[in-house]
């Protein structure tokens, strides 16, 4: 059996050097206790409050940023600094407009339109971004799309500011740019943005109806349009164009199945209605249904000549000549109305006049015989503005009385 060992005397233990332990003393570990919570709670503000020191510098720094890079030509360095800023809550009126102008600064103008949109939404009184829009719908020649989205943001523009939109809105949907900038402007936007379906859409148009040595080949642009349409199939530009290429080639069946194909819950845009009309009448041989839909196509632009000549043809294959001897005198009107030359001069001298009630008259008178029945309406408003500003301008003068 084996020995126990022998125990040690109290006197022994007392004279054994004390063992040394790495646990903390007792009234250590009390000190912190029950103060984690406090420390972490402390911590949470701190991080808030730095996160709310960052938040609130960021975007003064991002101005900055894009300030400067602006000022000393660096074209994409202020881009990229107006469209980080415009990412967070800071974004205005004002800075969708600097990024729209930065964008447009380096040829990328489907961004710079993104962005101006966004500025008018929360500025509708901005003529400057109303301008650069517009502009960019001039240079497309989309027409179209200027009323739709002028006419939608138009009420909203105070009374004071209508006339500087208007003259930026009669500009897009009456003057042309010449062919030469147009294409120069358009190319280097394609360039600078290939995804940019509407440059590559209105570039393809402009060469197509003005062809030079080195354009590509009506084949070529067809391919291109059609690549467009099948990796896009939602713009309706597109489609359109490619339905107009393909009757201009005289292949009208390929233009008929880009027809077919058009969305359905979008077959009462203009375009849609213009060409439909165009196929009834020239393709089918139905002038029935021809007169039926381009009577709906000039309701909905009455500034197309071409759809209202179609429609006096068709009006009179099928009988319904006083109809079609007025839907003749509109074409007849809108042409004259619409002749280079003198319309060029008859916009820049009323345009020269911005305060002047007559000059407002005579662009009512002028759009109304172009056929933009809504952009007369607001320029005969626009008149009675001037009028009433005159005379409240001259002391003493009061209203005429009937």
């Amino acid at each position: 059996m084996p020995r126990r060992s022998p125990s040690r005397s109290r006197s022994s233990r007392r004279a054994e050097a004390p063992r040394t332990s790495n646990r903390e003393p007792r009234r250590s570990r009390s000190k912190w206790r029950g103060r984690g919570p406090i420390l972490v709670g402390l911590a949470v503000v701190l991080a808030m409050a730095a996160l709310g020191w960052l938040a609130a510098r960021m975007p003064a720094d991002l101005r900055s940023e894009a300030e400067r890079a602006q000022h000393s030509g660096d074209r994409e360095a202020a881009l990229r600094a107006w469209t980080a800023l415009n990412a967070t809550d800071s974004a205005t009126a004002a800075t969708w407009l600097s990024q729209a102008r930065a964008a447009l600064a380096v040829g990328r103008a489907a961004g710079a339109e993104a962005a101006l949109r966004l500025s008018i939404e929360k500025d509708p009184a901005s003529a400057e971004g109303w301008r650069i829009l517009l502009e960019i719908f001039r240079a497309e020649d989309r027409r179209i799309d200027a009323e739709r989205f002028a006419w939608g943001a138009f009420d909203r523009v105070p009374t004071e500011a209508r006339g500087a939109v208007l003259r930026e809105l009669t500009l897009a949907l009456l003057a042309d740019v010449p062919d030469a900038d147009a294409r120069r402007t358009l190319a280097r936007w394609v360039r600078t943005d290939p995804n940019d379906v509407d440059a590559r859409v209105a570039l393809i148009r402009r060469i197509a109806e003005q062809p030079a040595d080195g354009d590509p080949d009506r084949d070529a642009r067809l391919a291109e349009l059609e690549s467009i349409v099948e990796t896009h199939p939602e713009h309706l530009g597109a489609r359109a164009a490619l339905a107009t290429a393909m009757a201009e080639a005289g292949e009208p069946d390929r233009g008929r199945s880009a027809l077919d194909a058009w969305p359905v819950n979008r077959r009462d845009d203009p375009r849609y209605l213009q060409l439909r009309g165009r196929w009834a009448l020239e393709y089918d041989q139905q002038p029935e249904d021809a007169a039926v839909v381009l009577a709906e196509a000039v309701r909905a632009v009455p500034s197309d000549w071409r759809s209202w000549y179609r429609l006096a043809r068709a009006l009179r294959r099928i009988g319904r000549n006083g109809e079609a001897r007025r839907a003749a005198e509109s074409v007849a009107r809108i042409r004259e109305a619409i002749e280079p030359v003198p319309l060029g001069r008859r916009l820049a001298d009323d345009l020269k006049n911005p305060d002047d009630p007559r000059s407002a008259a005579d662009l009512a008178d002028l759009a109304d015989r172009a056929g933009f029945d809504r952009l007369a309406i607001a320029w005969r408003a626009e008149a009675q503005t001037r009028t009433h500003r005159a005379r409240s301008a001259r002391p003493g003068m009061r209203e005429d009385r009937p």
